[in-house]
């Protein structure tokens, strides 16, 4: 990697690195001098797929729920008569017609459509089970899911909606940054995942688990020492939509600005006058607004701008961060430098495998002798055709 970077002559301009949780990855990345950022940017959605992985197997209902549908699963895909019957057992009950879907290791989010088809399709599911010119009685009985574990998988369907939620905000094809993650996780931790009298022992469970888990592996409260700021935390001072850090620690919160403080120093600042600064130069749609002009006040003064950003009102999540700072840059100069290189940080690796599945597409045998300039150029269209649409 550090050759590629040297070759490329951008060894200075890489600021972080987003990589999946392999240790030897994490640690190549670590060891790496060309990069500023070395700590603590793993993949969101990987990570979010290893918490709940672990999440499925944390209570034995939770096993026995997720193997049962498993098998019944397993038993309609692999049975011409039985999905025959349950499929004209579908239309005679007025269910749309779908596929029973079966989990997959690799994507945990299989496991929660899997539930999701199942109770969708429970009444068909009963009746072709009770059905002894389809189903045997042995066969019936082994597959039988309870009153209860139907309840059961409602409950774990709930609770992992708002996980897949997140997972799918994270892998976006719109642009989702770093600075989303820690936010998103902490909603997840303090709302989502929190106990409650109704739940039962197993959800109860699942949701410790779950919260454990999140908290360890995106560090929520975990502090060393100063210089361990996250890309993550600093990112999500910057976005205007998180920059309050409304649910860290106030420890957090004061290191972070105390870090953004020294990056600041650190960064060069051209603090001359901008042509929008000057009416004449500047555009303008009407009359009224030439007549009216007044120049953005540049802040100057590092300290001012922190404290003026931090008492601007935070943005709403659902608009656009990068608009914001757009028509801000001028006022905050210093900051907005920060900005554009903490916000270009992905919160996950999927852009990056999905340009890799995009390359498999176009390279197939039938195309082999392309050259690798053409495969280029073809791959960056197809990437960004919503672009030039």
């Amino acid at each position: 990697m550090g050759k590629i970077l040297r070759k490329w002559e951008i060894s200075e301009k890489v600021l972080a690195v987003v990589t999946d949780n392999a240790v030897n990855v994490v640690n190549a990345v670590r060891d790496m001098t060309e990069i500023q950022e070395q700590d603590g940017l793993t993949c969101a959605a990987h990570t979010m797929q290893l918490v709940v992985n672990e999440a499925l197997a944390c209570h034995q209902d939770i096993q026995e729920i997720c193997q049962k549908a498993g098998k019944l699963v397993g038993h309609f895909r692999h049975s011409n008569v039985t999905t025959t019957d349950w499929q004209s057992k579908q239309a005679q009950l007025n269910i749309k017609s779908s596929k029973l879907i079966q989990s997959v290791k690799t994507r945990w989010n299989s496991t929660l459509e899997m539930l999701e088809r199942l109770i969708a399709n429970r009444l068909p599911i009963s009746n072709v089970l009770t059905d002894r010119n389809v189903t045997t009685s042995i066969v019936a009985r082994k597959l039988e899911i309870t009153e209860v574990q139907w309840v059961q998988m409602e409950e774990l369907v709930n609770l992992l909606r708002p996980l897949q939620m997140a997972t799918t905000v994270f892998c976006g094809d719109n642009y989702s940054p770093a600075s989303i993650v820690r936010p998103l996780i902490w909603k997840i931790v303090r709302h989502h995942m929190q106990p409650i009298p109704e739940d039962s022992d197993s959800a109860t469970t699942f949701k410790i688990f779950v919260s454990t888990e999140l908290g360890n592996h995106f560090k929520l409260t975990e502090w060393e020492n100063f210089s361990n700021v996250s890309a993550r935390l600093t990112a999500s001072f910057l976005d205007p939509r998180s920059k309050n850090l409304e649910d860290e620690l106030t420890e957090t919160i004061q290191k972070v600005q105390e870090h953004v403080r020294t990056l600041l120093d650190a960064e060069p600042v051209n603090t001359t006058s901008n042509a929008e600064d000057d009416p004449r130069k500047a555009v303008h749609k009407t009359a009224l607004e030439f007549l009216f002009y007044q120049p953005v006040r540049c802040l100057n003064d590092i300290e001012s701008q922190l404290q003026a950003y931090l008492t601007e009102p935070q943005l709403r999540f659902d608009l656009d961060h990068l608009e914001w700072w757009k028509t801000r840059a001028d006022k905050f100069p210093a900051l907005a430098i920060l900005a554009k290189k903490y916000l270009c940080i992905p919160a996950t690796s999927a852009s990056a495998e999905r340009t890799f599945s995009t390359a498999g597409n176009i390279v197939t045998s039938k195309r082999n002798c392309l050259s690798p300039e053409n495969v280029n150029m073809l791959v960056f269209l197809l990437q960004n055709k919503s672009v030039y649409a």
